[in-house]
């Protein structure tokens, strides 16, 4: 059985309902699965741009999945508004050199497909809408052709991470 590590991105800080990325990677590490999982980025920008956040979001957790010095392919897991981000940090990793084989998007908006995501996604797709959450993401990431699944997200991250790599992403 192929390994991969989980990347399990933090909220950014104008993110009002954090995602319970600890308690997911404690099962994750339980099962003895590799994860990187920052809990908070440094941002020190607090002028309300959001561009500068997503780009200070993006170089931070490039650095940390440098430091960690990792192996084997990720899958990069993100949740809320730092969906929108993702494809600049899966685009970073291709530049280091890393292959991204997924991308897991929980509760929250989609990454936008203007012309700086033209080339996005470069791997395989899982929208998770956890059962407490609304809103229409859900529908826009079917009608993308991507995954969607309605449940826990800490237990369906645990089962695409087992099952890997026969899980169907």
């Amino acid at each position: 059985m192929a390994t991969v590590t989980l990347v399990l991105c933090p909220t950014l800080l104008r993110d009002t309902a954090p995602l319970p990325w600890r308690e997911v990677e404690a099962t994750l590490r339980a099962w003895g699965l590799p994860v990187i999982a920052p809990h908070q980025v440094s941002s020190g920008i607090d002028d309300g741009d959001e561009r500068m956040e997503m780009a200070t979001w993006v170089a931070e957790l490039a650095v940390a999945i440098a430091t960690a010095k990792v192996e084997t392919p990720l899958i990069l897991v993100s949740g809320g508004q730092a969906n929108v981000a993702i494809p600049a940090l899966g685009f970073a990793q291709r530049a280091a050199r890393n292959s991204v084989v997924g991308y897991i998007l929980v509760d929250g908006p989609l990454p936008s497909p203007g012309r700086g995501n033209s080339d996005w996604p470069d791997a395989p797709v899982i929208y998770i809408q956890s059962p407490t959450a609304t809103g229409e993401s859900s529908v826009a990431a079917r009608a993308r052709g991507w995954t969607t699944l309605h449940r826990d997200p800490a237990d369906a991250i645990l089962e695409i991470a087992r099952g890997w790599p026969d899980v169907v992403l």
